[in-house]
């Protein structure tokens, strides 16, 4: 499946069915996992959990998606390995590339957040690295029959809504993005998903690069992570494209009332 068609039909099961995936599966995710940390230079460490049932019952009624614990056979522990400010937009990255790949396999996902239990909850689900795991996935086959499916509260952004030309506010005319070879690229990162889907990201396109902004008083805990999966799925839908651009993180920079995140050359 490519990236755009995955973005297109993109949901998060919480309704998995009670059965293993089964050993030949479980190594391919495996492996998968392991293609996904060398591919994003060790920004996360994957740890599939086969004993679902364990990690489910350590931490029923201490997290979840939305506060309710999502029940699945398996789960794939995301350990954070860098402690830097921003290293949640690399650490959303990576599981963003993680779901991709599980869901090749045909394997259902879904993000469960672990960072507000209590400590030792943590520490018996996840031992001497409890401090570092913020996210865990929960992965199987969905329910058919009962597809508890992730629904958008509010209708995605058009592209006008979040692209704009040299300056926050200031509109692409007729088909000059078309022209850029940047249309359709917009038009499916804004398909990304985000917590609650709140949508933060904006883009400022200028001559020969572009700039990830957010508004400043809108951040929130998830902005690292929603920023995150935008820059996954903008970078591979560049690379369709034909750009070769990489994301360049940028610090202390703002843009009329909006934090510069990233920057990516086109």
């Amino acid at each position: 499946m490519s990236v755009k068609d995955f973005l297109k039909t993109r949901k998060s099961t919480r309704d998995f069915k009670d059965k293993d995936l089964g050993l030949d599966i479980l190594k391919k995710i495996e492996t998968g996992l392991v293609g996904v940390s060398n591919d994003n230079n060790f920004e996360v460490n994957f740890d599939l959990a086969v004993d679902g049932e364990r990690i489910f019952n350590l931490l029923d009624g201490h997290a979840g998606y939305s506060g309710k614990m999502i029940k699945s056979p398996h789960y794939v522990i995301c350990e954070k390995m860098d402690d830097d400010k921003d290293s949640g937009l690399w650490s959303a990255y990576s599981i963003e590339d993680a779901i991709s790949k599980i869901s090749e396999l045909d394997v259902a996902s879904c993000y469960v957040t672990v960072k507000q239990a209590p400590e030792d909850v943590r520490k018996k689900a996840f031992g001497a690295k409890y401090d570092r795991v913020e996210y865990i996935l929960a992965i199987g086959m969905p329910n058919t029959g009962f597809l508890n499916l992730e629904q958008p509260s509010n209708p995605r952004l058009s592209i006008d809504e979040i692209v704009f030309k040299d300056e926050i506010g200031k509109s692409f005319e007729g088909e000059e993005l078309e022209h850029r070879g940047l249309s359709e690229v917009f038009y499916y990162a804004r398909l990304a998903p985000s917590t609650q889907n709140r949508q933060p990201w904006r883009y400022i396109v200028k001559e020969d690069e572009l700039f990830l902004v957010t508004k400043t008083d809108e951040i929130h805990d998830n902005t690292s992570t929603d920023l995150g999966i935008q820059m996954y799925y903008f970078k591979k839908l560049s690379e369709y494209a034909g750009f070769k651009g990489e994301w360049e993180l940028v610090t202390g920079q703002e843009i009329d009332g909006y934090k510069v995140v990233a920057k990516f050359k086109l």
